[in-house]
């Protein structure tokens, strides 16, 4: 089944990025995606590893994650509510454009 996703690392999470992801995503949006989600991270994931390796979001405490299932009639849709989603919290927030991975089918 097609779908569409789309990841963003944060390097902050001020009040009104999480006011843009609930009018975005909330009960009361017509949020076309299955699943989206903020995560914090930190702890072990923040600590440098006793061997280098090639784990990127170190310092950046949050990230975000949307997906969406649908025909080739939702693609449109779906691939504009991810770059409308994506586009209003990184400029709330600042994504990590080294981080971030591409929304794709």
């Amino acid at each position: 089944m097609p779908y569409r996703d789309g990841t963003a690392m944060l390097r902050d999470l001020p009040r009104e990025a999480v006011e843009t992801f609930v009018a975005l995503t909330g009960p009361d949006s017509d949020c076309p995606l299955m699943s989206v989600e903020i995560r914090h991270l930190g702890g072990a994931m923040d600590r440098e590893p006793a061997v280098p390796n090639a784990v990127p979001p170190r310092g950046l405490p949050f990230v975000v994650f949307a997906a969406g299932v649908g025909g080739p009639d939702q693609e449109d849709l779906m691939r504009g509510y991810l770059a409308k989603g994506f586009g209003e919290a990184g400029a709330l927030v600042g994504r990590s454009p080294d981080a971030q991975l591409p929304v794709r089918r």
